[in-house]
């Protein structure tokens, strides 16, 4: 079945964000700055934004690439502040493989003309994996 990674976003950013790394707290702070605490509770929030989109669209073995963007085009549209978070918070060892990954999300979620090739998207979400699986440990 298809479904391209959202992160290293939800996930790379959709798909392959991170398993839980601190609370929740629906007061927490917005990042203005890197933060890795705030980055890492930020991509648990894509993470589970991603997987309740994802759901029900994985498990049908009739989806089509048609389906999967518009599922990314939801999850975009209706993270927008999270995602920008995301990148502002995202520490600077892999602030670059973040952005790198947004912006393959944000084209195919057909909400910008040209993203990165699948090769640079790889390696970016190679990096902010290895980053999370350290630093945004279960806790």
């Amino acid at each position: 079945m298809f479904r391209p990674t959202m992160s290293a976003l939800a996930g790379a950013l959709v798909v392959a964000l991170i398993g839980a790394c601190g609370d929740d707290d629906a007061s927490s702070p917005t990042a203005d700055a890197p933060d890795p605490e705030r980055y890492c509770q930020v991509a648990e929030d894509l993470d589970a934004a991603g997987a309740a989109i994802f759901e029900e669209l994985e498990a049908n073995p009739d989806a089509t690439p048609e389906d999967f963007a518009e599922a990314e085009r939801e999850l975009v549209e209706g993270n927008a502040e999270l995602l920008e978070e995301l990148e502002t918070a995202a520490p600077q060892e892999i602030e670059g493989d973040v952005a790198e990954l947004l912006a393959g999300l944000r084209a195919r979620a057909g909400l910008s003309e040209e993203g990165p090739t699948q090769k640079d998207l790889s390696e970016a979400e190679k990096a902010v994996n290895a980053y999370e699986k350290e630093a945004c440990k279960a806790g």
